[in-house]
């Protein structure tokens, strides 16, 4: 093989590392904030149906 040849085989090769490491980084931000995001609504429901209870008893008081 010529040089030129090793040289395409060598940047092939590399960007394809990089892609897969660029994938790969992103899926695990996607995921982490995927978790985030469902702990953030878990704890938003609690409050709403707090304020839920709070109004039914208040009305329910009336």
């Amino acid at each position: 093989m010529y040089l030129g040849d090793w040289l395409i085989l060598i940047a092939v090769v590399l960007l394809t590392l990089l892609g897969v490491f660029s994938f790969t980084l992103f899926m695990r931000r996607m995921v982490s904030r995927s978790a985030a995001s469902y702990s953030s609504d878990q704890e938003l429901h609690a409050k709403l149906d707090e304020i839920i209870r709070l109004l039914n008893k208040l009305e329910k008081d009336k």
